[in-house]
């Protein structure tokens, strides 16, 4: 093998890429679950977007987790925070 450094950092980013697609599933999957149903139109807007923020806060604090800015525990109490 000529370059073993760059395939193991192929595979590192690869793994890295999966756990972040699994997790905005999960993420995107259970705010569809938690979303209470509209009464009207406006609220309906209202909720999505609300829930759009917080999967997206969701989405940065996981990548924050990740590059080793944040650790695990952090990444918890702040997961639990955005999610009541």
């Amino acid at each position: 093998m000529e370059k073993p450094g760059l395939l193991k950092d192929t595979i590192t980013t690869a793994q890295a890429d999966y756990k972040h697609t699994q997790f905005a599933s999960q993420v995107h999957n259970y705010m569809q679950t938690v979303q209470p149903q509209p009464t009207s139109n406006t609220s309906a807007h209202s909720s999505a977007n609300a829930s759009h923020q917080i999967a997206t806060e969701l989405e940065k604090l996981f990548e924050l987790k990740q590059k080793g800015v944040l650790s695990e525990e952090e990444y918890q109490k702040a997961k639990a925070k955005l999610l009541g």
